[in-house]
This record gives structure tokens, C-alpha cells and sequence, in this order.
């Protein structure tokens, strides 16, 4: 029995790849993709195309692993970012990434999903909290206990960005305080969207590590449940939590 298929009823199933980008996996990665992906990626900045061939080459490997396609049957251009289709099968993908952090987020199931990676702390977290946050989350979060508003600012963050991918909306179309959520130490929840209850029920999930702080969100579904995997894998793909 898979993961996918072991859950209940509404519960989605989401895998997360965590990779940290280096430059001998991205020079391993520049050379496993097709060569017009490869052109695609030439115009961008040294850092930006290491990270870009890392993101490719992880999802053509998950892909071909988790679905057991070949990865030569799979047309994905450097630019995007969505559900991917592949032969017969649609699933929900996503990614994210912070400086050399990323994460690659898979649904086995036709559902569009968005993840969210960020750090737990910043020196200038407050700087912004204001467009962040609706007057509701910002008297939450000054209702915690200092030392608790870094990482319960970043998972409120990561959560509103985790929705607007799921909207297909970035930071150039909505503001994040149009998208009010809970703040921990609450369950994960899509309060409304521009003032208004969802429509549609949402599924809401924070990860949380040392060092980040990584959200899911999908508007199918009851909610989720997710396994961490670390890539490349050394062997075989077995989850790290």
C-alpha cells in the first residue's frame, strides 16, 4: 500500500524534497537536464541558474521515481512553477526556496498545492509585519511571548504564501494582508480572503525545523498529512521525518 493510498478519506498526502543547493549538485544537475532547458536557464545570473537546474533536476527525479515514468518523457520548462501534467496522470507540485534551501513539494493526486519555505528568525523580521499581517494576526502575535514572534511571524508568513500559490496569485497581484490565518500555537487555518470566509474548504500545514520554517496549503481535502525526504537521496528515498 503507498503513502497516497494509505490515507484516509480527505486527508491529502503531500511528500516534501528538502535539497541544500551546492555548487557540485548544481553542476550534477546542469548536466542531467535536456539541453533546451539548459538554454533556457543561460541568461540568468550565476546564483539564480544554480539554484533553477537544482529545482529541475529534483523534479524530474521525483517525478520519475515517485510515478515511475522516465524522465525523458517529461517536457518541463525552467519556468514552471504549477501542476505539472505528465502522460495520463496530473499531480500537484510546488516549490519554494530561501538562499540555498529549497523545497520541492509532490501531491500523487490531482490537486493544485503550494509550499512556502522561510527562516524561523531575521534580524529585521518586524520591518514589514505591518503589510503582512491583518490587525487581528498582528494583536495575536504581540500577545506571544517575545522570544515565541520570529518563528509564529515566519509560519504566518510561509502559510499566506502557501495560499496565494494555491491561488495562483503572487506578491505582484495581492497583498498578504488580504489572507488572514491563525498563529501558532493554533492549528494551521485559512481564516478568510479579503475580509471573507473561504468559499472552499482549505487544508492548512506547518513544518517546522532548527533553522526554517516551511508551510503546505491545498483547497482540497480535509487536511494534510506529509512525509520529509532529503535530496538527492543517498540510496534509496526513505523519509527523514
Amino acid at each position: 500500500m503507498t503513502y497516497t493510498q494509505a490515507c484516509p478519506s480527505g486527508v491529502v498526502a503531500i511528500e516534501v524534497w528538502h535539497c541544500h543547493v551546492t555548487r557540485n549538485l548544481a553542476d550534477d544537475a546542469l548536466r542531467s537536464l535536456p539541453q533546451a532547458t539548459i538554454a533556457e536557464l543561460a541568461g540568468l545570473q550565476d546564483v539564480e541558474r544554480s539554484r533553477r537546474a537544482v529545482q529541475l533536476a529534483m523534479r524530474r527525479w521525483v517525478l520519475a521515481d515517485r510515478l515511475k515514468i522516465a524522465p525523458v518523457s517529461m517536457a518541463i520548462r525552467a519556468e514552471h512553477a504549477g501542476p505539472i501534467v505528465v502522460p495520463s496522470l496530473e499531480v500537484g507540485m510546488s516549490v519554494s526556496h530561501h538562499d540555498d534551501i529549497t523545497v520541492l513539494a509532490l501531491c500523487k493526486q490531482p490537486c493544485t498545492i503550494g509550499v512556502d519555505i522561510e527562516p524561523a528568525d531575521e534580524n529585521d523580521w518586524e520591518a514589514a509585519v505591518e503589510e503582512v499581517l491583518t490587525p487581528h494576526e498582528l494583536t495575536s502575535l504581540m500577545a506571544l511571548a517575545p522570544q515565541c514572534r520570529p518563528r509564529a511571524y515566519f509560519t504566518c508568513w510561509t502559510l499566506k504564501e502557501s495560499v496565494m500559490k494555491v491561488m495562483g496569485e503572487g506578491l505582484d497581484k495581492r497583498s498578504p494582508g488580504s489572507i488572514e490565518v491563525s498563529l501558532p500555537p493554533a492549528p494551521a487555518e485559512l481564516i478568510s480572503i479579503d475580509g471573507d470566509p473561504p468559499s472552499r474548504p482549505w487544508a492548512l500545514r506547518s513544518i517546522h525545523s532548527p533553522g526554517h520554517v516551511c508551510s503546505l496549503a491545498t483547497a482540497s481535502g480535509s487536511s494534510i498529512a506529509y512525509r520529509c525526504y532529503s535530496w538527492p537521496p543517498l540510496d534509496t528515498a526513505e523519509p527523514i521525518y
